[in-house]
């Protein structure tokens, strides 16, 4: 597979995936803090599987998809606030570039489905529903309607 660029979220865990998929296709990748996970102010680092913080995540999704963008966990980014900074990412690195080959973005779960939701045309009907599990990886794309994307599972 050709890229015209492998660009990784600055977290460990994202340059870890980057080094194992930039030696294996022979190419460099470089950092941006644009693709960091959605900051969870007062939930970061905390053990989401807690049935507080999680009814703290899931309220605050649920705002989201009724229409409250806005609303965020005190401290952290809102569904507008991780939309505007991965647009501007999309448009200051890959949309105003002329780029013959597809771009290797690897960021995070959570911020990747915010995206989808709130920018492709083909969204699922829920943010949940554009959750990309460990073992699969979406595909976004651009066309004249707006982006679009295709979710892939790779495990046998």
């Amino acid at each position: 597979m050709k890229v015209s660029a492998i660009i990784s979220s600055s977290s460990l865990r994202a340059k870890q995936t980057a080094a194992i998929i930039s030696e294996s296709l022979g190419q460099s990748f470089t950092t941006s803090d644009a693709l960091m996970e959605l900051d969870l102010g007062v939930l970061n680092n905390k053990d989401i599987s807690n049935p507080g913080y999680l009814s703290m995540f899931k309220n605050m999704v649920n705002n989201w998809e009724t229409g409250y963008g806005k609303v965020s966990i005190f401290g952290g980014e809102s569904l507008i606030d991780v939309n505007n900074r991965l647009i501007s990412f999309m448009e200051n690195n890959i949309l105003n570039k002329s780029i013959d080959e597809p771009t290797l973005l690897i960021g995070h779960a959570i911020s990747w489905m915010c995206f989808i939701w709130k920018n492709c045309w083909n969204h699922p009907a829920t943010i949940k529903g554009g959750f990309m599990e460990k073992s699969s990886y979406s595909i976004i794309n651009w066309d004249k309607r707006g982006f679009f994307y295709h979710t892939l599972n790779i495990t046998p």
